[in-house]
């Protein structure tokens, strides 16, 4: 007793914490997905914890086993030697009473109580007991006050102690009186307590037919030999004995029983405990002490039992959201891995340039619009030498051939812009069609799974500017007329006819006209580099902006899957913080068992 607290209050009061720990550390995991698991294990240990009675199993050799449940029932209730293997096993409980009660193999009951006196007269004999041990230290206390000449006469011969005795007899009268006191007192208590002890006494003599009786029957059935053979288990109550209410013992076949709370083997050299983790191993003699000590086994085992299977329920969980944010994790990156293996292995100006080298067929493209638009301009010019060609022809006098030639002069600029125009137009739409047409091959290596398709424009796509036909476009004035008008033509007219000067001025027409045929063909032939740099520039934008809308799309993409991983590992968070407490208290339960066994097992061994 230290502080008023025993050494069984204490361990319990350890053991009792150790049992809180483990289930605070469960009703933890509320936010975790095995909350409910965790919730009903809580409520398992809860009740575990509260089941009565505590309980230890016993196995081991018979004999040795006999011989402790003798210890723990206060007397020998049975036969160590007597006993042989495969008999009906005991359990052990304290009770009001003795007795015992046989289950036999057809089911069917026996059952004893051992004749005891009235509680009444034990407990009087029991208070008897403290009386006199009250008394005695009150005579211990009184002759401490007393010289020992005072207590005790000196010898007759001793001359010199009476005189002392004398003296000390007349200051000490008092305490005598005292010491005196005390010891009629004692007498009487001691009188009164064999009168006690002689009608229990009378008792137990007049019944001890009926306790041989008892103890007869109980060692024939727990013996295992004739009537014991048929009996299939033996609950015993004993009224005294180091064994502790709320405590039983019961013998087991096997030592990895599960349905009780610690399990000791017992041997001829003692009882050997196990630890939960295998280690150390205790051995104690068969003695008091053993069983004493095995009267703290049940409650420390179950609490540490109990602590363990918390432990490994919070390891579990901890392994299983361990799992569930590993795969999140993984799907995270996952995720990102996917998008980034969609993002192009170049730049995209190299890209650009790259696919723009590979186009095969522009030169044949522009080429094939180039004669298109050469055979039209042609034709178109043909037809306007034919109409100038014509209008001569058909002039009947010179005023009618002064008219035809002013108009050719009239209309020379119109016709050659719209020639021009018409040209340019048949160009500029062939070199759009060209580029339509190759936009399909060029975005062909944009066609890639995750990525969005491509658009290709439905029209022709917008050609820069490109110069061409400038005498078309740009044409000099046209003086035909001078060549019929003004004084001299006027005076050489006067000398020749009128079909001369219409013959001459239809081979004026017919060298303009191929004159006009010819610089349109080479200005046309001139225009087509730059017709063909036109498409590739045309082309590269057309694919730099799929590019660049693809790139822009995988950037989107990129920020909005960060975005939504931040938002999924952000909703995480109180599961990691769940694990990391559920790993943390189950290092702590693991660390508290660890020691608590290790010093229970020290303790035990010093015991021992």
């Amino acid at each position: 007793m230290v502080g008023g607290i025993s050494q069984a209050e204490r361990l319990a009061e350890r053991n009792d914490a150790l049992v809180e720990q483990a289930l605070a550390a469960l009703r933890r995991l509320s936010r975790a997905p095995a909350a409910a698991d965790a919730d009903a294990l809580a409520e398992e240990l809860m009740a575990a914890w509260q089941r009565a009675p505590l309980s230890v199993g016993i196995a081991g050799d018979i004999t040795a086993r006999t011989q402790l449940v003798d210890a723990l029932c206060g007397g020998t209730m049975f036969e160590p030697e007597g006993r042989v293997p495969g008999c009906a096993p005991v359990r052990i409980r304290r009770g009001t009473t003795t007795r015992f009660c046989a289950t036999l193999d057809d089911g069917t009951l026996e059952e004893l109580v051992l004749p005891r006196p009235a509680p009444a007269a034990t407990s009087k004999v029991d208070a008897l007991r403290e009386t006199v041990r009250a008394r005695e230290a009150a005579v211990q206390a009184a002759q401490a006050g007393v010289p020992g000449l005072v207590r005790v006469r000196p010898k007759p011969w001793a001359i010199w102690a009476w005189p002392v005795r004398w003296i000390q007899l007349l200051f000490g009268r008092r305490k005598l009186a005292v010491l005196r006191l005390a010891e009629a007192e004692l007498r009487f208590a001691q009188y009164e307590l064999t009168t006690a002890e002689r009608e229990i006494g009378d008792f137990e003599q007049s019944s001890r037919g009926e306790l041989g009786t008892w103890f007869d029957r109980l060692r024939v059935l727990s013996s295992g030999m004739r009537a014991g053979r048929g009996v299939r288990s033996i609950e015993l109550e004993v009224a005294s004995g180091p064994l502790e209410p709320g405590i039983e013992v019961v013998e087991v076949r096997e030592p990895g029983a599960s349905d009780v709370d610690e399990v000791v083997t017992v041997t001829s050299d003692g009882v050997h405990v196990t630890t939960g983790d295998g280690s150390p191993r205790l051995v104690c003699p068969l003695n008091e002490a053993a069983a004493e000590a095995l009267m703290q086994l049940p409650g420390e085992a179950r609490a540490c039992k109990l602590a363990r299977r918390a432990r490994e329920s919070l390891v579990a969980i901890a392994a299983a959201l361990d799992d569930k944010l590993e795969r999140a994790e993984n799907d995270f990156r996952n995720r990102i891995a996917r998008l980034e293996m969609l993002r192009m292995k170049d730049e995209p100006d190299a890209f650009v340039r790259a696919q723009l080298s590979r186009i095969r067929g522009i030169v044949g493209s522009v080429h094939a619009v180039m004669e298109h638009a050469s055979a039209h301009l042609g034709a178109e010019l043909a037809q306007l030498g034919q109409q100038w060609t014509q209008s001569i022809a058909a002039a009947h006098n010179a005023d009618e051939l002064k008219a035809a030639v002013a108009k050719i002069d009239e209309g020379w600029a119109e016709n050659a812009t719209r020639i021009g125009h018409e040209t340019k137009l048949l160009v500029m739409g062939g070199i759009g069609g060209c580029a339509h047409d190759l936009l399909p091959e060029l975005f062909a290596p944009l066609r890639q799974p995750g990525l969005p398709e491509p658009v290709i424009p439905r029209a022709a796509p917008q050609l820069p500017a490109v110069e061409m036909l400038p005498a078309l476009f740009h044409p000099a004035q046209s003086r035909l007329s001078n060549e019929i008008t003004g004084a001299g033509p006027w005076i050489a007219g006067l000398f020749r006819s009128l079909e001369a000067r219409r013959a001459e001025m239809l081979q004026l027409v017919k060298t303009r006209a191929a004159h006009v045929t010819e610089v349109a063909a080479a200005e046309l032939l001139d225009a087509e580099p730059r017709l063909r740099e036109a498409l590739l520039e045309t082309l590269g934008r057309e694919l730099r902006a799929a590019v660049d809308k693809q790139v822009q799309w995988l950037a989107s993409e990129l920020a909005n899957e960060h975005a939504a991983i931040a938002a999924e590992r952000a909703a995480l968070e109180p599961l990691v913080q769940v694990r990391d407490d559920a790993r943390r208290d189950a290092r702590e339960l693991l660390e508290l068992v660890s020691v608590r066994e290790r010093e229970l097992a020290i303790a035990r061994t010093r015991s021992a």
